[in-house]
């Protein structure tokens, strides 16, 4: 009563009680803390479906870059807290998001998010499931939100922003919150380029994991046609795509962008795949790079965002960024001799890098003079548990020998030297039943199975697909496996059996079969990479 009676107060008690009236008014609504010493309020607008910037004390509404682009502050550590949960609204209160990581040196970002998460799930232990379901879903729209900040806010929304008005003016001088002068204020540059959403892949076939492919991250690009967006990118079948009409013509250019979730690890991109659009062939990409941002040692797993222009935001655009795209792989005059054409490339392992980021840069497509865009059905990344982003010392044994006879990107990606001695102790249980029980390392349980219980029809089968590949290097039809196929599941439910499989280039694939999309497993038979493994894989199976 007293301090809605002499209207003074320090801005914790302003934000208190409005906090109570926003939440006697029915609004579920956060305290807001910025660790530099300020508090305010937020409260969930249905109407814009995200949550809105309040401060009571500054009769501020709706501006969350009051305090860098107005008072002069630099904030960096800002946390919102909730009836549920807490939250890491940082991004929203800054003028350029890519300042944030050089800034915030307190706590490793990893530990950060960990414990805010576990925070979270105490907070709502005692809450039904479906409550938990719907906050769920609305911490990953604020977190999509919050990702795509840097390009929702452009100069006319820092423009006017006031300094400090509550206070004393000698106490807002001591404190430096009196106002930044408009020729120090950072400046956002307009950008096109779309928002961060959630790539599908969450619910893919199982085959897509075993594979090693990224999913459950988020995709943005230099530009999208309608439904034809980023997501269409990941979601693993090839009756969608994406198109970006800046990409097209002489000198044009586009990007796509995956980027892993504060809550997932960093990890080590060994390979890729993209494939062609239904349509145009005009408009696949020809001349490409593939960049990653490596996740620095001192800075532990950082989740700092990369700049945004139509070419990608290099470190040169003058954002001001602390970080920098790093080239893993380049391709030029790549061309799809068909529609829906799957090419798949292998990382040299001394590119190799933890990362949580990753741009796909289209340099130029495959007919500038006709093209009007750039278009693409898929783009996979993998992440190989057997591979290595250091040397090729875990590969081993007679196939990765015979790799290096074609360049450090025919490394192993899937077989490593415990899965190579069980495949030849399965092709001797193929070839004479009693000979895995005469060698070294365990024998076979019976006449028709091998070490791990799967049938040796498996093996034969393996053999089989990898022999038409080789007869038949040109025929797309022994390149491609129905993954519903009887006689391929006993091969898909061993372990090293699909990673021979994989080692050979087949990769999942979601493709229109009818009213129904089909699981297939689909090779890249102009990659020299697959063509020569298949060779060596046939020396150990044959």
């Amino acid at each position: 009563q007293k301090l809605l009676t002499t209207r003074r107060g320090r801005c914790g008690e302003w934000a208190h009680t409005f906090l109570l009236l926003l939440r006697a008014a029915g609004y579920e609504a956060r305290h807001v803390s910025d660790c530099a010493d300020h508090v305010w309020c937020e409260y969930f607008s249905n109407s814009k479906n995200r949550w809105v910037h309040v401060d009571p004390c500054e009769q501020a509404w709706d501006k969350p870059l009051l305090y860098d682009a107005g008072w002069g502050k630099k904030p960096t550590y800002v946390f919102a807290a909730g009836r549920h949960g807490v939250a890491d609204v940082s991004r929203r209160y800054v003028v350029n998001p890519l300042d944030l990581p050089s800034r915030r040196t307190r706590v490793a970002e990893q530990w950060l998010s960990q414990s805010i998460s576990g925070l979270n799930a105490q907070l709502r232990a005692g809450l039904d499931d479906e409550t938990r379901r719907a906050l769920a879903m609305l911490d990953a729209s604020e977190l999509l939100q919050l990702m795509s900040l840097e390009h929702q806010q452009n100069d006319a929304a820092v423009a006017d922003l006031p300094g400090r008005q509550s206070g004393s003016q000698a106490w807002r001088q001591a404190r430096g919150e009196t106002g930044a002068s408009s020729s120090s204020q950072p400046q956002r540059k307009p950008d096109t380029t779309t928002r961060y959403i959630r790539a599908p892949g969450q619910q893919l076939p199982q085959l897509f994991t075993s594979a090693g492919r990224l999913t459950g991250g988020a995709c943005r690009a230099s530009g999208e046609n309608g439904s034809q967006a980023p997501p269409c990118l990941f979601d693993g079948t090839l009756t969608t795509k994406w198109l970006d009409f800046g990409g097209g013509g002489v000198g044009g250019e586009a990007w796509a962008e995956y980027r892993l979730l504060p809550s997932q690890p960093a990890v080590v991109v060994t390979h890729y795949d993209i494939i062609s659009a239904e349509d145009c062939p005009e408009r696949d990409p020809c001349d490409w790079v593939l960049e990653c941002v490596p996740v620095q040692e001192h800075s532990g797993d950082s989740n700092s965002s990369s700049s945004s222009s139509r070419t990608g935001g290099d470190n040169s655009a003058g954002r001001g960024s602390s970080q920098s795209w790093k080239m893993v792989d380049q391709q030029q005059g790549q061309m799809f001799s068909r529609r829906h054409q799957l090419h798949s490339f292998r990382i040299g392992t001394a590119v190799r890098v933890l990362s949580r980021q990753w741009r796909l840069r289209v340099m130029r497509t495959a007919n500038p003079g006709a093209a009007n865009s750039v278009q693409l059905s898929c783009w996979n990344l993998y992440s190989s548990s057997s591979s290595s982003c250091s040397d090729d010392s875990s590969s081993g044994g007679q196939l990765q020998d015979a790799a290096k006879d074609i360049g450090t990107q025919s490394h192993l990606l899937y077989l490593n030297p415990e899965r190579i001695a069980e495949l030849q102790r399965a092709v001797r249980s193929v070839s004479s039943p009693g000979a895995a029980a005469d060698s070294d390392g365990p024998a076979a349980t019976s006449a028709t199975t091998i070490s791990d219980s799967v049938p040796i029809e498996a093996v034969a089968t393996v053999q089989r697909i990898l022999r038409n590949m080789q007869q038949n290097p040109s025929n797309t039809k022994f390149w491609q496996l129905s993954a519903t196929a009887v006689k391929l599941q006993p091969v898909l439910q061993s372990q090293f059996l699909l990673a021979v499989l994989l080692e050979a280039g087949f990769r999942p694939v979601l493709m229109q079969q009818g009213p129904e999309l089909q699981l297939r497993l689909v090779a890249d038979e102009t990659a020299a990479a697959n063509v020569a493994v298949v060779e060596q894989l046939l020396e150990l199976v044959s």
